[in-house]
C-alpha cells in the first residue's frame, strides 16, 4: 500500500485514508485500482454509480479486507433500503458492504428504517451504519446515538 496517512472512520474502528473515491465522475477502473495500489482505500458506492467503478470494485472484491465499501441508499421505505443493498452488492460482487450510508436526512431515520437497517447488520450484509445529512445542526443532536457509526456532512 502506499504512503496514505490514515485515521480511524467514526466509531467504526476501521482505518482508511484521508482521501477516497466516490462512484460518480467516470474515472477509469485502472485508475481507480492504481488509486488503491497508492494506499486509496475508501470506495464509496453512491449517487451515479458507474460501470468502470463497478468494474474496478469487482477486481479488488478478493481484497476487501483491505478496503473499505460505502454503499448508499436513499430509500425512504425500509423495504427497498435492503433491496437497494442487495443489488449494489451482487452488482459489486461483494459479500457485504462495509457501510450502509442513508443519504440525505434532515432528521433522525424513523424506527422502520433503522429496523431495516439493523435487520441487514444481522444477516451480516452491513457492518456499520453511516447518516448523510446538508443539515449540519442534525449532526450533533444525534452525535451519541448508537444507531449511527459514521456521519457524512454535505456541502
Amino acid at each position: 500500500m502506499g504512503s496514505f496517512e490514515r485515521t480511524v472512520l467514526g466509531r467504526t474502528g476501521l482505518e482508511v485514508g484521508r482521501l477516497g473515491v466516490a462512484s460518480t465522475f467516470g474515472v477509469p477502473a485502472s485508475a481507480l485500482e492504481r488509486a488503491f495500489e497508492q494506499g486509496v482505500n475508501y470506495f464509496y458506492w453512491g449517487t451515479y454509480r458507474r460501470a468502470a467503478f463497478a468494474e474496478a470494485l469487482r477486481r479488488l472484491a478478493p481484497q476487501h479486507h483491505r478496503l473499505v465499501l460505502v454503499v448508499q441508499s436513499y430509500g425512504r421505505l425500509a423495504s427497498w433500503i435492503g433491496v437497494s443493498l442487495e443489488r449494489a452488492l451482487r452488482a459489486l460482487r461483494f459479500d457485504y458492504a462495509d457501510l450502509l450510508l442513508l443519504g440525505m436526512w434532515g432528521r433522525r431515520p424513523p424506527p422502520r428504517i433503522l429496523d431495516a437497517c439493523w435487520r441487514l447488520k444481522q444477516r451480516g450484509l452491513v457492518r456499520f451504519l453511516a447518516l448523510s445529512t446538508h443539515k449540519r445542526r442534525l449532526v450533533p443532536q444525534l452525535a451519541d446515538d448508537p444507531d449511527f457509526d459514521v456521519f457524512h456532512i454535505r456541502y
